[in-house]
């Protein structure tokens, strides 16, 4: 509140997370990682069977071989809102770019509220449960209550607790691979033009890979050790050498 965090004796209902970070990697509602590098619009998650909401990331080319997260879009069409959040965390509703004044209630109509905290923008739908956060650069997370639970799917999967079948594409068949599941969820009809992804970005260099272990394996070590017992680091070091290893030289320095 007034972008202070306040503690409360409220129980927080039965929630799950899905993570979409880096170049980009995928953290599905029911805790599958993957990779998927396409450089267009796709669904990240939506209501399935309803049009209650939808959930669309753009993804651009970071260099030759990978991509990562450009900008998240939040319809609604019930609320008639098109809510653009962009890099810097920049926030465009219904087409009309919003005046940054630190954080505050941007929007609030009926369910929805569009706030800015610590300079971060989040989209939240009071009554369904849904809350869609951007860091305005790479990272963007969509929460989701459980009476979603088999009621959505996406990229971050159908949240049914088993994640061996969060590869469903929208014909309700299993995709093959990452990049067969990614391409699957594109957010159009398909003329985007190339949309890129790839099975695999190549291999990385041994003195690259030596050093990225090295720095990713950091999270193992003080003051974060601390945390691996409640954040298991293995996904987020895979995720770091990854990071590492395919970004251009200048960027690891």
């Amino acid at each position: 509140r007034g972008g202070e965090f306040q503690c409360d004796m409220q129980v927080c209902e039965d929630s799950s997370t899905c993570l979409a970070y880096g170049d980009p990697h995928y953290y599905t509602f029911d805790r599958r990682y993957f990779d998927f590098q396409g450089t267009c619009e796709y669904i990240l998650a939506q209501s399935c069977n309803s049009s209650e909401f939808f959930i669309i990331v753009t993804n651009g080319a970071h260099n030759s071989r990978v991509s990562c997260t450009d900008s998240v879009r939040v319809v609604l069409p019930n609320e008639n809102l098109n809510i653009l959040l962009g890099r810097g965390g920049t926030v465009t509703i219904n087409n009309r770019l919003q005046p940054n004044n630190g954080d505050e209630v941007i929007l609030r109509s009926g369910q929805v509220q569009v706030v800015r905290v610590g300079g971060h923008p989040s989209v939240i739908l009071e009554t369904s449960g849904v809350v869609v956060s951007w860091d305005g650069l790479y990272r963007v997370a969509v929460t989701v209550s459980s009476v979603w639970m088999g009621r959505v799917c996406g990229l971050c999967g159908n949240y049914n607790g088993n994640p061996i079948d969060d590869f469903m594409t929208p014909t309700n068949t299993l995709a093959p691979s990452a990049n067969m599941f990614g391409l699957s969820w594109l957010a159009s009809d398909g003329a985007q033009g190339n949309c890129g992804g790839l099975d695999d970005a190549g291999i990385c260099p041994d003195d690259v890979m030596e050093v990225a272990r090295r720095r990713c394996n950091a999270l193992l070590e003080e003051p974060f050790s601390r945390c691996n017992d409640v954040v298991v680091p293995t996904t987020f070091i895979t995720s770091c050498i990854f990071d590492y290893c395919y970004s251009d030289e200048d960027v690891r320095e």
